[in-house]
């Protein structure tokens, strides 16, 4: 377990560092101002796959919601072509992360930023299983993820960032059937957010 306190000692030293005197360095960002609205859009290739609404309810502080929603399918066929039988299974997944980031100092390019979420989300799936063939199985999780970051902001109407800092998620997997065994798991782990763009107006 001494590795795992290690590794967070290590992401928190970057927060211990620059959350001590913040100080007002306020050299008129090109993007965040108090009262703006934007859209926040995770960027291909860099963790994609959510988007969410947000906005700046102060000088330093920037409020969202952030939505994923996920859908796969996979087909298995056997057997020679005149006689051939398959399989589908499919999954889908949604969630939900309010958000926070508590901006240290805004400037011209770049303004670092605390930063804090919750992210609930909710997946299932049918048409297999592992213990049984044709079992729907449900999964649940809960993950609090907090850090330091940073927002690029190259435009008035655009900035992109990205976060790093630890997180920890509480899930669990149940299946339909009667008498189906429950898997649950607790992670506590470094972790890098994915790119975001957000759109200002």
């Amino acid at each position: 377990m001494s590795w795992i306190w290690i590794r967070c000692l290590i992401a928190l030293l970057p927060l211990v560092w620059i959350a001590g005197p913040a100080r007002a360095e306020e050299a008129a960002s090109r993007a965040i101002a108090k009262g703006r609205w934007s859209i926040a859009i995770s960027l291909p290739d860099g963790g994609g796959g959510s988007m969410g609404l947000w906005r700046m309810v102060s000088d330093r502080s920037n409020l969202g919601a952030t939505i994923g929603v996920a859908h796969t399918r996979e087909t298995i066929t056997d057997g020679p072509d005149t006689a051939r039988v398959g399989m589908a299974t499919q999954f889908w997944s949604v969630s939900l992360e309010p958000s926070i980031k508590r901006y240290l100092a805004l400037r011209e390019a770049v303004s670092p930023y605390l930063f804090g979420g919750l992210k609930g989300s909710y997946g299932w799936s049918n048409g297999g299983g592992f213990y049984f063939s044709n079992s729907n199985r449900f999964t649940r999780s809960a993950t609090l993820r907090v850090g330091l970051g940073a927002d690029w902001t190259p435009l008035e109407a655009i900035s992109i960032g990205a976060a790093t800092g630890i997180l920890w998620t509480e899930s669990m997997t149940s299946y339909s059937e009667p008498g189906a065994p429950k898997r649950s798991e607790s992670q506590f782990d470094t972790m890098t957010t994915s790119l975001t763009m957000h759109l200002y107006f």
